[in-house]
């Protein structure tokens, strides 16, 4: 084995930088300041954030995709890319339902039965990495259970490219995947914008979807939380 040392390597500031609990529990308060910050000061925040991470302001864009944005992505994207995105769908919907039907459980006991059987929450929110790349199938896989399971309201974030825009093959995949609400702000604002509301984003009962270790670490901060009264 060989030893390496630096001069300027203390023994503490070694442990630090190799002590992964204390990164962690570095990262859960540095997202944990901008959970709160967005639950209590909403769109603010949700746009300071924005403009700070992405270098987009969304006063001039708007937080929520317009139906013309929507429908210059469905100009946009290669021909084809519709249909790909509908077989996908069609795919993960099968199943989708075939898993919902193994849920379904009913015993007869004499004069009483059981029946035990999933019910769907009322509202969902599919978080969608972005920015410079794009994640259709990401998309399709967040939205198509929700939908399946019979959610009545499923909405997306998505971070913004760097001109303020989301990627058109995302904005069509969740189109199709019957999602109406598609706003364009990312990271850990994006989940807390999510799960606690803002005077635009309307809050919902869950959050699904991948993301980076902000984005992560956020879902984990929310779902821990108490209910507001």
């Amino acid at each position: 084995m060989r030893v390496l040392r630096h001069p300027e390597q203390t023994g503490e500031l070694l442990r630090d930088r190799l002590d992964p609990w204390r990164a962690y529990e570095e990262l859960l308060e540095y997202v944990r300041a901008i959970v709160e910050d967005v639950r209590r000061r909403g769109d603010e925040a949700v746009i300071e954030y924005t403009r700070r991470f992405d270098g987009v302001d969304l006063t001039e864009v708007g937080l929520r995709v317009s139906e013309e944005e929507l429908e210059e992505a469905h100009g946009s994207v290669p021909d084809g890319f519709p249909e790909a995105v509908e077989e996908v769908r069609g795919r993960v919907l099968k199943v989708s339902e075939e898993i919902l039907k193994k849920l379904r459980v009913e015993v007869s006991l004499g004069d009483a039965s059981i029946r035990v059987e999933p019910r769907p929450l009322d509202s969902a929110g599919c978080y969608i990495p972005g920015g410079r790349a794009s994640y259709p199938s990401t998309a399709i896989m967040a939205a198509t259970p929700a939908a399946a399971a019979g959610v009545g309201r499923i909405i997306a974030c998505t971070p913004p490219g760097p001109d303020g825009r989301v990627n058109p093959a995302t904005l069509v995949a969740l189109d199709l995947c019957g999602v109406r609400e598609v706003y364009r702000v990312g990271g850990a604002q994006a989940v807390a914008a999510m799960a606690y509301g803002t005077e635009t984003i309307r809050p919902v009962r869950v959050v699904v979807g991948p993301g980076n270790r902000y984005v992560t670490a956020a879902k984990m901060l929310v779902s821990q939380a108490q209910p507001q009264p």
